[in-house]
């Protein structure tokens, strides 16, 4: 029995140093900026096309805007003006994005959300642990069977045969 007391005490003490592992990770990585190859396993690409759909289809419906004034023989060049320049605006807005992605990749200026800690570090999982301590709990329950089996109220009338698949051999 003090074997498997220590067998419990061992296994639960490993899951629970693992735990606050973990949690001090966690801990550290919500607290302080990013490395650079985390930034790196969680955005592993620059901004491309997919980031910029919505920047691509705004630049080409004020193209089309810009084109159907030319070709309607328009001469105000004032919408023409501010369309082109929404255009440039829109230009440098992918740009700064595309700069922020690379500064962000040599040095990370934020720490790790939650979920991206999650991501990046999973839960450690205890399966080993758990089953050690679930084995020993059986064995546990059979030796505790085995004592109440006897001597009451038939002394030298224990049940052998609950010592069957437990680290006690009956002679």
């Amino acid at each position: 029995m003090a074997a498997l007391g220590q067998t419990f005490r061992a296994a639960s003490l490993a899951i629970e140093q693992r735990n606050a592992e973990y949690d001090r990770r966690r801990q550290a990585a919500l607290r302080e900026n990013m490395r650079p190859a985390e930034f790196l396993a969680l955005f592993p690409s620059p901004p491309g096309t997919t980031e910029f759909a919505a920047e691509d289809a705004e630049i080409a419906a004020k193209q089309a805007q810009i084109a159907a004034l030319n070709a309607s023989g328009g001469t105000n060049t004032a919408v023409t003006t501010r369309l082109q320049n929404d255009i440039d605006m829109l230009n440098v807005q992918k740009g700064l994005k595309t700069s922020a992605y690379t500064r962000q990749l040599t040095k990370p200026e934020r720490p790790l959300t939650a979920a991206e800690f999650a991501t990046l570090y999973p839960a450690p999982t205890h399966t080993a642990d758990q089953a050690t301590i679930s084995a020993g709990q059986t064995e546990a329950n059979d030796l505790n069977a085995f004592i109440y089996s006897g001597p009451y109220p038939s002394p030298g009338l224990y049940d052998v045969d609950l010592l069957a698949g437990t680290a006690v051999v009956y002679p």
